[in-house]
């Protein structure tokens, strides 16, 4: 178990944890690939004296290749930097989620037990009345 007192956590915090342990990685790398390569397409278009036009002459190529490889190679670097950075907090906030809910649980088996020693208790002193 990690060292967080869970006990001090607000809802928000909570709140918080739980929206990022429902995320999905693989979506949003895959949205990075797909409509990242395409907002990369038409950055790279407006600034092509600086950025493919370059490279597309140094590397002997045509620009439209040129534009197109770069485009895909930043999309894929960002991606896997993205799915790495965020595969690890996601796994580090459902830890924490799993734990939370496992503390919840135990607090509510403690007061059902609370409860139900106390409906004996009270069912026990009801019965040496009537004797």
């Amino acid at each position: 178990m990690s060292k967080i007192n869970f006990s001090q956590m607000t809802v928000a915090e909570r709140s918080k944890i739980s929206k990022r342990a429902r995320r999905n990685i693989g979506s949003e790398v895959t949205l990075i690939l797909t409509a990242g390569f395409a907002a990369l397409m038409i950055g790279l278009f407006w600034f092509g004296d600086l950025t493919f036009l370059p490279l597309a002459e140094f590397l002997h190529v045509r620009p439209t290749v040129a534009w197109v490889l770069l485009a895909g190679l930043l999309a894929a670097v960002i991606a896997l930097f993205h799915g790495l950075i965020g595969s690890r907090r996601i796994a580090f906030a459902r830890q924490l989620e799993f734990e939370v809910s496992q503390l919840e649980e135990a607090r509510k088996k403690q007061e059902q037990d609370m409860k139900i020693g106390m409906m004996r208790g009270a069912e026990q002193g009801h019965s040496k009345e009537d004797n």
